[in-house]
This record gives structure tokens, C-alpha cells and sequence, in this order.
């Protein structure tokens, strides 16, 4: 992405992983906060392996 001079605007997760970020954030959930990690959204990828990440631009 820096090569492209792009910034990196969400990351995905394995939907395990989600959940544990999710059950530390409900609060926020609940108020119809989107789940935000490092200033970018998360997202559930079901592809991802349970300790694998993808950041997107």
C-alpha cells in the first residue's frame, strides 16, 4: 500500500477474532458505534485463519 501511496482503511479478521474485539467493545456496539481497531473499521473474513489479519485499502 505505501508503494502505492495508499492508506489502509479497514482490517479483517477471523470471526472468532471479531467476537473477542466485539465482547470488549459492546458498549459501543450497542450504541450503533461501528468496531473500530487502530482508527479502522473491523470486518468478520471467515477465509482468515483464527491469528491471521488482512489490512484493506
Amino acid at each position: 500500500m505505501e508503494e502505492q501511496n495508499r492508506l489502509p482503511d479497514g482490517i479483517r479478521v477471523h470471526p472468532d477474532m471479531y467476537e473477542m474485539l466485539a465482547a470488549a467493545r459492546r458498549r459501543e456496539l450497542e450504541d450503533g458505534f461501528p468496531l473500530i481497531v487502530l482508527g479502522m473499521p473491523v470486518q468478520a473474513d471467515a477465509a482468515l485463519g483464527a491469528e491471521e489479519y488482512k489490512v484493506t485499502a
